[in-house]
Order: C-alpha cells, then structure tokens, then sequence
C-alpha cells in the first residue's frame, strides 16, 4: 500500500508503506467531560499544541472510543522526539485532571464537529483550509496565537492515499498552525500504538512547525516540502517503516532540524519545550481574584502549577474580581506592592497573590482644610474604597487662617499625619480644623 501525507503550502507528498507498529503501552485519558473549547487552566507554560479531535457535521462521534488512544499516540510522539532529541520535546497542552496516573493522561483534548457534512470533506481540494478555517471561528475559537494545533480528523477523504496535511508559520501561531491527521483516509492508520497515526502525526506536526524551510540542501527537486536524502528521515516523501519508532528526525542533522546552516531550525522553535531543563512554577491564590502568567495570559483563581524553560522571565499580573482588591503577594514576589511581578524562573519557584473585599473610607473636614491620601485629595466630605487591612496614610493641612486642631474617628492622634486602617466595617476619619485668633 503507498500511502501520502502533504504540507498544505506546498502541496507536498508521501509515500508511505506501512508495517507493524512497535508496542506501546496503552494509557488512560484522564478527562471526564467533552469540551468544544481550549481548557484555560494549562499545565504547560509558554507555546504550546493543542490537540482537537473534529467530526463532520453528520460524522459518528467516536470520541469517547479514541480519547485514550490519541493520547497514547501523543505520548508516542513525545517519547520519539525526546528519543531522537533528548534536549527538546513538542510542549503539548496539557490540563490537570485529577488523580491522574500518566503525564498524557492529561492531554488537553478538544472536541470539534464541524459545521459541513462528510460529503463537503471528501475532496482533496481545500479541505486543509476547510478545516483550518473552521477551527478558528465561533464556537470553536481554536486560533490564539501563541498555539499551534495538532487535529485528528474523523472523515472519509478522497481515495487519493493522502493521510494528513500540515501548514504553519516559523515563528507565529494561529490561523492555519495546523497538523491534520485524516483518520478515515485511505492510509488505514493504525490509533493507539505509536503507529501510523503517531507517525503521520509527527511528519504534519514538523509541518506546523516550519519544516521543510526554505534553504534545506536536500528538499526534493519538485516537491520542496519534504527532504529527499533518506527515505529513514521522518519527513520524507518516501518511507517504509511504518511505526513511528523506525523514524528519524532530520537524517544528518542538515535540513531542518539541529543544522549548522544560516536558515531556520526546527529544533529553535517556540513550539518546543527544553526537555533537560524545566522547572515548576506554583501560584496560590487567596481570596477573590486570579493571577495571569506570561504574555499567553495563562489563568489561576485557586492552586496552580505549571512548568517553563528554566530561566523564563515571566510577569505575573494580580486581577481582583469586582468588589475586592489586591492586597499582597507571596512567596517570590513578597514585598512587591503593586499588582506587577517580575520573576525569573532559575529554579522550581512558589508565588502568590491574596486578595480582599473593598472597604469604604470616608472622610469628613470640619472648618477649613484639606486631607490628603487614599488617592484623594479631600475639603468637605469625601469617601472611597480600599482594600480590607490597607494601612492608608492621611495629612491634613489647614487653610489660609485656619489651623489644623486633632483628628476623631479612626484617627486619634493630634499631630496632621495619621495611618488609618482599614477594617471589615471600613474606615472614618474627621479633621477639624479651627480659625486662627
């Protein structure tokens, strides 16, 4: 049987022939639910793939039946790639599910039924951006920029041996970052034992990523999507071994990946995680409110943790929900005093944001004066809110004629500076202030 896999810029094609996969050890998908979104809570930190699994408006749902057996392909691509790299690995999105027993087992997996009938698929023209482009719109949504995606389709296709297609820019994510596997091709993909659908997978993924680039010594004289030096190489058009596991990753190291030329390298990309050197990132969050990593905005609102390239500088934005406030940081942000923290991951690091309700401050001037602090700058009566255990400082400062007398209510010194705090029923202070004889 030849079977053909194609990079959808260049229409690229492979010849696959292929044979028993390498065993594998199956593994459980930890999730319980079926979502049509990206799961927002990501274990992962920085630029990561995300796995969708899409049907056609009419198709069988097989989710349930295939969940657990794409992760374990993924896993499969993973264990391959750290194989052939031990210093890279693909960062997959994955989720915390709990009581989890496997790493894959939390794959961040997404559920897709298009919008066309299977009959609107079949075609071999257009369906890439097709399914592209339907992904990346309502409801679906599947196109931030900072992912690429990796889809296993579950429609018939045309009878023309293409497996899977692959697009995606060298340094950007989103629209058209995308690595489809056609599952129901007529490449007959083996599912769930690092086989043909962990390598078709693989091949698109390198795809997604930017291989072949342009500058490769070796792409074919007329499909330059793909190298022509060894049919053992994964991304070429020619190979015979079937599983995943008898694949190379750039055979000679000087087409795509980890290459001493001037063009761009695979093994550089964003999209890859350093296998030898991730360390742990874990947020608490106390009180109403949510603390956002990294410019991909990654959220927690309880305990999270999330891994990262040892030596990521990383900003952790404090966000009170309405009604409360941010108070203080923890951990390796303590001391910060506004909702910016700067930290830079050398090591497994521990951070924290608390949070408290808004209190009310209300402050009354009796005779002539203002008071200055809690960002107000008050003559008469004014109030505002604060958060709940804020020690906010006060000056008052008599008018022309006027002299500044004592304080009453929550203050109760004599001189013009006081530190007001402010409690659960909130805070009042008065000035009083006197004319001079």
């Amino acid at each position: 049987m030849r079977v053909i896999l194609a990079a959808a810029v260049a229409v690229a094609a492979l010849l696959l022939v292929p044979t028993s996969p390498a065993a594998i050890a199956a593994l459980r998908w930890c999730g319980n639910d079926v979502v049509q979104s990206d799961r927002v809570q990501d274990r992962m930190g920085g630029e990561q793939i995300h796995v969708i699994y899409a049907v056609p408006a009419d198709g069988a749902d097989r989710f349930v039946e295939l969940a657990s057996p794409i992760a374990t392909d993924v896993a499969a691509i993973d264990a391959w790639w750290r194989r052939e790299d031990p210093s890279r690995a693909p960062r997959f999105d994955l989720f915390e599910f709990p009581g989890c027993e496997s790493r894959f087992g939390n794959l961040d997996l997404s559920f897709a039924r298009l919008p066309d009938p299977a009959s609107v698929y079949v075609p071999t023209v257009d369906r890439f951006r097709r399914i592209a482009t339907q992904l990346a719109a309502a409801p679906f949504a599947f196109a931030a920029r900072d992912k690429k995606y990796l889809v296993f389709f579950d429609g018939v296709v045309a009878d023309d041996m293409i497996c899977g297609t692959g697009s995606g820019g060298t340094v950007t994510g989103g629209p058209f970052s995308y690595a489809i596997v056609y599952l129901r091709s007529s490449c007959d993909l083996t599912i769930g034992d690092g086989g043909g659908n962990a390598y078709v997978g693989a091949h698109e993924l390198l795809h997604a990523l930017g291989a072949l680039p342009l500058g490769a010594p070796n792409a074919c004289p007329d499909d330059d999507g793909h190298p022509c030096d060894s049919s053992d190489d994964v991304l070429s058009t020619f190979y015979s071994d079937g599983p995943l596991d008898g694949a190379v990753l750039d055979v000679s190291r000087d087409d795509y990946y980890a290459h001493s030329g001037s063009w761009f390298d695979v093994q550089d990309s964003r999209w890859l995680l350093n296998a030898a050197n991730q360390v742990q990132l874990t947020l608490r969050v106390s009180g109403p409110g949510s603390v956002t990593s990294g410019a991909i905005g990654q959220e927690c609102v309880i305990s999270c943790t999330t891994e990262w390239d040892a030596g990521t500088s990383l900003e952790l934005v404090a966000e009170a929900r309405p009604g409360s406030g941010f108070a203080s940081w923890t951990g390796a942000c303590a001391g910060k005093t506004d909702s910016f923290c700067l930290i830079e991951l050398g090591a497994t690091t521990d951070a924290g944001a608390v949070f408290r309700p808004l209190r009310q401050l209300a402050l009354q001037i009796t005779g002539r004066g203002t008071v200055t602090g809690a960002d107000l700058r008050c003559s008469r009566s004014c109030s505002t809110q604060w958060v709940e255990g804020s020690r906010v400082a006060l000056r008052a400062k008599a008018a022309r004629g006027w002299r500044f007398v004592r304080w009453s209510g929550g203050c109760r010194v004599t001189r013009p500076a006081c530190t007001l705090r402010v409690g659960s029923g909130g805070a009042r202070a008065s000035a009083v202030f006197a004319r001079r004889p």
